[in-house]
């Protein structure tokens, strides 16, 4: 009976502690057409910073025109920021500038 008792416990605890995944945290570069200076890449930071799971802190600009930012791939795919610095005037990777796509359209910030 007692090593029953402790095998019930021991499987509860080893549910507990593993539970499911609350985060995926990714790294994303994204090459930009059309950002050129420091407007363009505050604009672009603007729209990325109001993405839920974006990290705001982890958004850095280059000078070959890309951006790179960490993000959490459990809220938020690469396409809806993609499509969300499309959305804003720029190209992003295989993305032209202005191309969104009519569901996106509705939840762009």
């Amino acid at each position: 009976m007692k090593t029953a008792i402790r095998w019930l416990v021991f499987g509860g605890v080893a549910v507990a502690l593993s539970g499911c995944r609350q985060q995926d945290v990714r790294t994303f570069r994204v090459h930009l057409a059309g950002a050129e200076g420091t407007n363009d890449f505050e604009r672009i930071r603007g729209v990325l910073i109001r993405l839920e799971g974006v990290q705001p802190d982890s958004i850095r600009f280059f000078e070959v025109g890309e951006v790179e930012l960490r993000y959490d791939s459990m809220k938020l795919a690469r396409k809806n920021i993609e499509y969300a610095i499309a959305g804003a005037g720029y190209g992003a990777n295989e993305i032209p500038a202005g191309q969104v796509p009519e569901e996106q359209r509705r939840r762009t910030p």
